[in-house]
């Protein structure tokens, strides 16, 4: 049976995935805007005072973001709508902030993990050729190319230490470092604003003020 496909914004995609992100998100298919709503009871909740000048934004949010931005399909923009029933006394402008500064530390530190697991496979495939090479070395030299028990399994142990770091190399650089990646990049372009809406006592939002969450410096930054 053929799946029913549905047009957004020029992209064709399942109807049953765009039904899915219609039950859990907000979606404008005819601007091609996916917005998050991110309901909070205290500021606290979501926005740490104790660390630092001003407010940090803790992990969950992050975390949440990160887990759920590289599986929306690349044509949507992604809009964070955060409401904040309790705002303890903190102005709008502070939250907004804080918000952007956490989303612009998590992509740094993408960007940082990046460059240190590209670092460390090339480090684990360095040893790996070095432990190949001192194998035949050893074969060569020291049992000069004779076959006994002794020199087969040295010649079996230096032989896997060798794999295992190559192996090591190669699932750091092309897997590990390729899901970060695809984190780090969906973090840095798919969120196009955030929305701030402090809520009264009768739960009445205000008009969020519309921000950026990366500064254009932030924006230009390449894996």
């Amino acid at each position: 049976m053929k799946k029913e496909k549905i047009s957004v914004c020029g992209h064709k995609m399942d109807k049953q995935w765009h039904d899915v992100l219609a039950r859990n998100y907000l979606l404008d298919d005819e601007k091609g805007i996916l917005t998050i709503p991110f309901h909070v009871e205290r500021l606290e909740d979501f926005l740490d005072t104790s660390i630092g000048k001003s407010l940090q934004l803790k992990g969950a949010l992050k975390e949440s973001l990160s887990s759920i931005i590289p599986q929306l399909p690349s044509f949507y923009d992604v809009v964070l709508k955060i409401e904040i029933q309790d705002s303890q006394g903190h102005q709008k402008e502070e939250c907004q902030r804080a918000v952007e500064d956490g989303l612009f530390f998590g992509i740094q530190g993408y960007r940082r993990r990046l460059r240190g697991k590209s670092l460390l496979s090339l480090i684990f495939l360095i040893v790996g050729v070095l432990t190949l090479i001192a194998m035949i070395l050893v074969q060569a030299l020291l049992f000069k190319g004779k076959s006994n028990m002794t020199s087969d399994i040295v010649s079996e142990v230096l032989d896997i230490v060798a794999w295992v770091f190559i192996w090591e190399s190669a699932t750091l650089f092309f897997i590990e470092r390729y899901e970060d990646k695809t984190v780090f990049r969906s973090m840095q372009k798919k969120i196009q604003r955030i929305e701030i809406h402090l809520l009264d006592r009768e739960g009445k939002e205000s008009q969020g003020v519309i921000l950026s969450p990366l500064s254009e410096e932030g924006r230009n930054v390449k894996a």
